[in-house]
């Protein structure tokens, strides 16, 4: 059987890595150049060692959209579609008692 490092990986693994870089990003551990350079380099792999690569010198996420909410708030865009930005989007136009910018 083939070394499972070297299983070739699927968009939605790629999707997933990326996701949580930006998270990462969103929490101050990584710089806007080095998540635009993880990013792609996520999107280029095609092993599963070549994925993990860009998570290994970072912790594990718990499962939380906050530091999405928090990037889309100051104007930073996802890249790509991703089918939960509707709810975000729904989130941000809900008056917030915590927001004192209105």
């Amino acid at each position: 059987m083939a070394d499972p490092e070297q299983l070739r990986v699927s968009d939605e693994q790629r999707e997933r890595v990326t996701r949580a870089l930006r998270e990462h990003f969103a929490a101050g551990r990584i710089t806007e150049d080095e998540l635009s350079d993880r990013v792609q380099a996520a999107y280029d792999a095609q092993t599963q060692a070549e994925l993990d690569n860009q998570l290994a010198d970072l912790p594990k996420l718990p499962a939380t959209l906050q530091p999405v909410i928090a990037l889309v708030r100051n104007g930073w865009m996802p890249y790509g579609p991703d089918p939960q930005l509707d709810r975000i989007e729904q989130e941000l136009d809900r008056p917030n008692s915590r927001d004192v910018r209105r």
